[in-house]
């Protein structure tokens, strides 16, 4: 690996760590920018890097097959509804399978998501 993927690594073990903290704080991605003093455009580059890298982690663990057939994962307790300041910060794409996550979307959530995305064919 080059020094460069050695230091975009680095930085994805941080930008974890802070997309974590933001999140388990409870407050708004808004509010806790601001009070840590980070752009909102940044936390969002954050998160999109490693949804990437998540959704690049996925395609190498596990060959999914391409169906015909639409296939529906319900994730329990969860309404997940953009509202009109949402906007796509990345879309997973998986054969016939598409996941869009919105700004604002519950890291958890969205690495369920990735996972019941496995069962797609």
């Amino acid at each position: 690996m080059t020094a460069q993927g050695l230091k975009h690594e680095a930085n994805l073990v941080l930008w974890k760590d802070r997309v974590a903290n933001c999140r388990s704080s409870g407050l708004p991605v808004r509010e806790w920018c601001k009070q840590n003093q980070v752009a909102r455009q940044t936390y969002y580059h954050w998160e999109k890097e490693l949804l990437k890298k998540i959704g690049e982690q996925l395609l190498a663990s596990k060959e999914i097959e391409q169906s015909d057939a639409t296939v529906f994962a319900e994730i329990p307790g969860q309404v997940l509804i953009a509202d009109s300041e949402s906007s796509v910060v990345a879309t997973l794409k998986l054969k016939n399978a598409e996941l869009k996550v919105y700004s604002g979307a519950d890291a958890a959530i969205v690495a369920e998501m990735c996972k019941a995305m496995q069962n797609v064919k």
